[in-house]
């Protein structure tokens, strides 16, 4: 309503001019640069309107081609990113498919339309080390890192590549860039670690570790089993360097942080003898057996005793092991020990035992001595032994990062370089007692 009595309004006082010009034509004279035109006023006034009706058409055409149709810059730049953006999702479906030349293809086409963001820059890494492309890896990654918006990602990556690659220099180099650009990246700590941990500096290891433990970058039970194996490790150079009170200090702490490794069970048991405290040493063994059965605290109990009648070493293991009973460990080293003493029926009775409920090699080897040993039954004992070449594998110590397995307990994994993931398990067995891949501490970003 208001609108209609506005252009009522215009056309009235369009028409009030208009009669007022008729009434009082006037003269114009317009005189410019030898150039002379004589009109009425009304002439001249019906001339500027026109000319400010085409000015106004010309403005609004030329608004037109350049904001709203497809040829306009705006639209031909919201239409790149549409398609950039388009190029970026089927680039990622592409790579979760495992499809390497879609997800590379689809990759530069993101890159060719959207220019190089860090998302783009990360697909093209992505798909270059599905293409085993290492050189186009890094060139990705190293134009990331040169970025103001994504350079500490590029730098967490191109950090990942030197670790996995085992350049501990390159690596320490990329960190010392990184940290300068950003000095509280929550993961520069985590890298510190894994670097002083794979290059054996376990007091610069645990310090970095009890950063991250207060920044909550890592969780209480990881921190304090992680905390236990590098305590180990220094109690192991200390022992190594003839330092006794130290070692046994050291190995306690480790057994604190992490009751189930082993080796620092024996370590402390063996300094605590060389300091004269064989019962301390012996409640080590003990507590640890009850954690987690090993054969290496049962050699580590019987150290010293080497002299003992076989009778008396039999009665010392069944002592020793009372604390698990029924462990396979325990049933295992009450057979061996009365094997060696002649009590077959003990032997013959944990023997079936173990065989019932966890069939091994070992289990069936101790067998087959059961039979020649009570009854020179040497068919049997052939039988017992066939049956140990195809029973199931022994425990061995196995890496929860790449499920290589060793014989002997190592810091850091010689296949993979992840540090404290080795655990004392049989490969067809559960999950690991801790979190595997999760214990390196550095994860893989791509």
């Amino acid at each position: 309503m208001a609108r209609m009595l506005f252009i009522i309004l215009l056309a009235f006082l369009a028409a009030v001019g208009a009669a007022w010009l008729a009434d009082n034509p006037g003269r114009a004279v317009i005189d410019w640069n030898g150039w002379r035109l004589e009109t009425t006023a009304a002439i001249l006034a019906l001339l500027l309107l026109l000319a400010v009706a085409v000015l106004l058409i010309v403005f609004r055409l030329t608004v037109w081609l350049l904001r709203d149709t497809p040829f306009a810059p705006e639209r031909r730049r919201e239409r790149r990113q549409r398609k950039g953006a388009v190029a970026v999702n089927l680039a990622l479906t592409a790579l979760a498919a495992g499809r390497i030349r879609d997800a590379h293809r689809q990759a530069e086409e993101g890159m060719r339309l959207l220019g190089p963001t860090p998302i783009t820059l990360l697909l093209r890494a992505r798909a270059a080390e599905m293409k085993r492309d290492n050189h186009g890896v890094h060139e990705a990654l190293v134009a990331l890192a040169g970025r103001e918006d994504g350079g500490l990602i590029g730098y967490k990556a191109l950090l990942v590549r030197a670790l996995a690659a085992k350049d501990l220099k390159e690596a320490k180099r990329l960190l010392l860039e990184a940290a300068a650009r950003d000095p509280e990246a929550p993961w520069v700590d985590e890298a510190s670690f894994e670097i002083a941990a794979r290059e054996g500096h376990w007091e610069e290891a645990r310090q970095h570790l009890k950063a991250l433990r207060a920044s909550h970058l890592i969780s209480d039970a990881d921190a304090k089993r992680l905390d236990g194996t590098l305590a180990f490790l220094i109690a192991r150079d200390a022992d190594l360097s003839g330092k006794s009170n130290d070692t046994l200090r050291l190995a306690r702490e480790a057994l604190r942080g992490d009751p189930r490794l082993t080796p620092a069970a024996v370590l402390a048991a063996r300094a605590a003898r060389r300091d004269g405290r064989a019962t301390a040493a012996d409640d080590l063994l003990t507590a640890a057996w009850r954690e987690r059965p090993h054969p290496d605290l049962v050699a580590a109990a019987l150290e010293g005793y080497e002299n003992e009648t076989a009778a008396a070493r039999y009665r010392r293991i069944v002592d020793f092991v009372k604390t698990a009973p029924e462990a396979e460990e325990s049933r295992l080293a009450r057979a061996a020990a009365a094997i060696e003493c002649g009590h077959w029926q003990d032997a013959r009775r944990d023997l079936a035992a173990a065989i019932k409920d966890t069939p091994s090699s070992r289990a069936f080897e101790l067998m087959a001595m059961v039979e020649e040993g009570q009854s020179s039954d040497r068919a049997a004992a052939a039988g017992w032994r066939d049956k140990a070449a195809g029973a199931p594998a022994e425990r061995r110590w196995m890496c929860g990062s790449c499920g290589s397995a060793r014989d002997h307990w190592v810091a850091r994994c010689p296949s993979c370089g992840s540090f404290a993931t080795h655990d004392w398990r049989r490969g067809e067995e559960g999950p690991l007692s801790f979190a595997g891949q999760g214990n390196r501490v550095l994860p893989d970003l791509l």
